[in-house]
């Protein structure tokens, strides 16, 4: 525990020592490589190379004060202060001359400080940077097939898929198992919020500390969204068979492995109809028909895999 804080205060204080923010990031870097101690050097890339934006204000308002265009970004939540943050990994899509092309850029992370606390701000900030850890290896690709170029790109088991047709202005974006990634990476925001509460009372460095002092505890041990769905996961989080299946593949993105495993349990197809649930529940009526038959998908796997207490890793 330790060795991973006094490297996160090594690596980054020279670039943050001044910002406000810096307890803030020392912390979130500490509690990131306690979840991830092979990807020392994948997070310590991250942290300081990615841009991050922290501002009173939407997240939409900040996107545009800084000219980021980021084409998955929902256009209806652009001037609300509903989305709290958003990062965008460093392999990013646009059209250039009609053309699908890949832009690589720096990761951005942008997070909206208007009335929030200080713990909200920090589960805000380390659940977009555990998207960016889980979505910076093995996560693009482009393929051509007659007139038409595919990329996907993918955060986590999230994978988005971007469709052109040659010589077209604009291009089709689906996503795949985006509300189940969403909720997975909450679950894993709240032990990386314990494995930072655990550090309380145990450092020496003032600033540090008086930071973790400011901080709610029970604020920040709480899944902090998404939580009718996060409430079906949960058992299944705390089994470790299940867990396995999917946490072991979510950095290095080795989604079709995983598909097998559990379709190897389920049946065929279980994987993909036990994820669009997921999209189901988050998006459909409580009592219709729909949302009836996904809760039925998700409880059959929950009477599979039963719920056993699983050690956080901290």
């Amino acid at each position: 525990m330790e060795e991973h804080y006094l490297y996160a205060k090594q690596i980054l204080h020279h670039k943050y020592h001044d910002s406000p923010y810096y307890p803030m990031f020392v912390v979130s870097m500490f509690a990131l490589l306690e979840k991830y101690p092979d990807y020392l050097n994948l997070i310590t890339y991250l942290f300081l190379s990615t841009k991050i934006y922290i501002e009173d204000d939407s997240v939409g308002k900040i996107l545009d004060r800084h000219r980021i265009d980021y084409v998955a970004f929902d256009e209806d939540n652009k001037n609300t202060y509903e989305t709290l943050g958003i990062s965008i990994p460093q392999d990013v899509v646009n059209i250039v001359n009609k053309k699908l092309v890949r832009e690589t850029k720096s990761p951005v992370i942008v997070c909206s400080s208007y009335h929030v606390s200080p713990t909200v701000l920090l589960n805000t900030f380390i659940h977009e940077m555990n998207h960016l850890v889980k979505g910076s290896l093995h996560a693009f690709s482009m393929r051509h097939v007659d007139n038409t170029t595919i990329c996907s790109s993918r955060i986590g088991i999230n994978t988005r898929y971007y469709q052109h047709q040659q010589g077209e202005d604009d291009f089709l974006i689906t996503n795949e198992f985006e509300i189940l990634d969403e909720v997975i990476n909450t679950l894993q925001t709240t032990e990386l919020m314990h494995s930072v509460f655990q550090l309380d009372g145990m450092i020496p460095d003032y600033s540090i500390q008086n930071y973790l002092n400011r901080l709610n505890q029970w604020e920040g041990l709480k899944d902090q969204g998404y939580e009718d769905v996060i409430k079906l996961l949960k058992p299944l989080w705390d089994n470790s068979t299940f867990r396995s299946i999917i946490e072991d593949v979510l950095v290095e993105g080795n989604i079709s492995s995983m598909i097998e495993e559990y379709n190897s349990i389920m049946g065929e197809g279980a994987f993909e109809q036990f994820a669009y649930s997921f999209d189901i529940i988050d998006c459909v009526g409580f009592f219709s028909k729909e949302h009836r038959q996904a809760r039925k998908c998700i409880k059959t796997a929950i009477n599979h895999f039963p719920k056993e207490k699983v050690k956080i890793i901290s």
